[in-house]
Formats: structure tokens, sequence, C-alpha cells
């Protein structure tokens, strides 16, 4: 196999709050590969947002990376210092912010918002920016003559497209999306997904997903990680995991989504929910032994409870982290 475009190896990430030290990324360790779709699942909480948020550098004052790798291209990025890194966000990786509104300036016409960002990284005139942008708004599928408007003047579709094509603005290799269907009804949700996947195979671009709806990172990943309380419980093959689910975690999630039953549902009006996962994630300032999912398994032995799980290769692309993955019914 290729060398991958991203490597990460055994990151940490804490943050430093009054309360005490929060693991929010305990030791993970994943891969990418030029023009491929990674994805993190997880609910809110588990760290996924923290963990791609590492990879650039971009953490709240109270965040730090405590140890672990961020390889790109060889690249240690976790070791550059704060100015080596803000030259290589956008123009080598990109992100995709969740909530467009918030992520606009709502007081600046968006073509100056993006042609200052390609202006920042690239010796380019006013012009040759504008030029660009227009292309990006065609790519992302907006009318170019909407360049000089107002956020405000934009969808909630329209300002994704828009963060889409910032995030594109200086030819990237990798780009992570946070959410980036937040608050966007169904049918725009599955546009964006659309678009973004046309794009990774248009430009040969790399992306991760960040979404706590597993069915969102099925569709659009050909690989994914499942985290749980800072750590990767199972990843590989997105269609192998949702399939074929191994840690109970995971098992569990694939259970919540409603099963649709569209013909019978059809005929009813009725719609069968998923199961709902007992109990609450745990505190990130807390301290759990072994397994951080053992609280709230129903399988769980004291080996569960003292020894923290070691990857285990169950398949092709396929690792899970459960020391009864293989004795669950």
């Amino acid at each position: 196999m290729s060398t991958p475009l991203l490597e990460v190896r055994d990151l940490k990430t804490h943050f430093h709050t009054k309360e005490g030290i929060a693991k929010a990324v305990d030791g993970i360790s994943f891969e990418v590969y030029e023009g491929a779709s990674f994805g993190f699942v997880g609910e809110s909480g588990c760290g996924k947002t923290t963990a791609a948020l590492s990879i650039i550098k971009l953490l709240p004052e109270n965040g730090k990376i405590e140890g672990g790798q961020v390889l790109f291209r060889g690249e240690d990025l976790a070791a550059k210092s704060d100015e080596e890194i803000r030259l290589r966000r956008w123009k080598d990786i990109s992100i995709i912010f969740q909530g467009a509104m918030n992520s606009l300036n709502p007081v600046m016409k968006i073509s100056k918002q993006i042609t200052e960002a390609i202006r920042l990284h690239e010796d380019i005139s006013i012009p040759e920016s504008r030029k660009r942008v227009k292309g990006l708004f065609t790519q992302v599928g907006l009318n170019p003559a909407l360049l000089d408007q107002y956020p405000h003047e934009f969808s909630g579709g329209m300002k994704q497209r828009v963060m889409i094509a910032l995030a594109l603005a200086c030819n990237p290799l990798l780009v992570i999306g946070d959410e980036p269907t937040t608050a966007l009804d169904v049918m725009v949700q599955a546009q964006i997904l659309d678009l973004l996947e046309d794009l990774r195979r248009s430009l040969h671009l790399a992306t991760i997903l960040i979404s706590h709806d597993l069915s969102v990172i099925f569709d659009a990943c050909e690989r994914l990680a499942v985290m749980y309380s800072g750590k990767i419980v199972e990843m590989g093959n997105s269609r192998e995991v949702y399939t074929r689910p191994a840690h109970p975690y995971t098992r569990k999630l694939v259970a919540a989504f409603p099963d649709l039953e569209l013909e019978k549902q059809r005929k009813t009006g009725k719609r069968t929910l998923g199961k709902s996962i007992a109990g609450d994630p745990p505190n990130p300032l807390g301290r759990i032994s072994g397994c951080k999912f053992h609280p709230r398994c129903e399988w769980a032995d004291k080996r569960c409870s003292e020894e923290d799980p070691v990857s285990m290769e169950i398949g092709a692309d396929h690792h899970v982290f459960c020391w009864k993955w293989d004795k669950i019914g």
C-alpha cells in the first residue's frame, strides 16, 4: 500500500480546566491516504472534533497536544510552531466548520472573505483572486453573479457551499468537514454530501468527515473510526464496520438508528425507532480504568474494567479494541 498522506500516531490532546485535566483525545492512531475519504463517528463529546482540530492545531487556549505525532507527508505537524502551522492551514489542510452562519463575517462581502484567504497564502493580485473565486463558486454550484453579496442574503445551504469554496480556495490536499451538514434540512444535507463526494473525486482530495450520525459517515466515507471517550474503539472499511460491527458500542450505535421498513411504513404510517444506548458517556475529567465503555456494557467482565483493550485485527482492514468481541452473541 502507498504511504499515507496523513498518519496520526498515538495522539493525545488534553484540556486544562479548573476542575482538572480532560483527556479529550487519549492515544489514537489512524491513516488517511491521498484522494481517500475517512470518517469519525461517535456521541457528542467523544473527542472526534478535537482529534480533527489537533491535526491543524486549531485548539482553544486551554487545549494542548500532550503526545503523539501528526505526520503530513512525513512531516510532524504536532512539532511545528504556531506560525509554521498557520502557513500550512488552508494551503495544505483546510476545514469546513459546522454552522456556516457563525463562520462567515456578517458585515463583509463573500468575495472579500475568500479573496483575503487566498491572498494571505499566495502572492496573487485581487483581480486574479476574484477570478479564482468565480471558478470556485461554479465548482460548488453557486452563481458567480452572487459573489459580492453578504452572508445574510444566502440560505443555509448556500452558506455551506461558500464554506466549501473557502476550504478549496488554496488547493489543499486534505479537507476536514466538521459536522458540515449541521442545522440543514435532510434534502440540503444530501446535496452537500453529494457535492463533497463529487469534489473529492474530481479534485483527488483526501477528506475527513466528522459526524454523530453513523449513516452519514457510512454513506460518505470509505473508511471510518468509531470514537468513544477519547479512544478509537473500532476502525476499518465502512461497509465492513457497519454491517459487521464488533465492538459493543458500535453494535449499539448501529442498533440505535431507525429501521425504516419503508414499505411497512407506507401502509401503516408508523415508524420503527432504533434502540437508545442506556447510560451516559463518562465525564472526560473522570478516571476510568480498563475499557472506557465497560460501565455501560452488558458484556463487561473483570478484565474489561482493569485492562485497556488493544487493537485486534478481525478482518481485512477491520480492527476492534475489545476483549470480548468474539464472545458477544
